[in-house]
């Protein structure tokens, strides 16, 4: 079965992507110091960068496929 995603969809993705980085980031700044929050927020919001990363990546690359492992 294959599936197919427009450079639009994934655009979209990425801003969805965007939306909840700044989210978590507005949620750590009004956490308190030190707040299991704000570590756990670092880990959301740099594993969310990488992957908005390797979007624009994918999408301004002109790849026809991706890979899914």
């Amino acid at each position: 079965m294959g599936y197919k995603l427009t450079r639009t969809q994934i655009g979209w993705i990425v801003l969805a992507l965007q939306h909840e980085v700044a989210n978590c980031k507005a949620e750590m700044d009004a956490a308190e110091d030190g707040s299991p929050l704000q570590a756990l927020g670092e880990i959301v919001v740099e594993s969310r960068e990488n992957l908005i990363t390797l979007l624009n990546d994918i999408q301004h690359s002109g790849a026809k496929r991706i890979t899914i492992v």
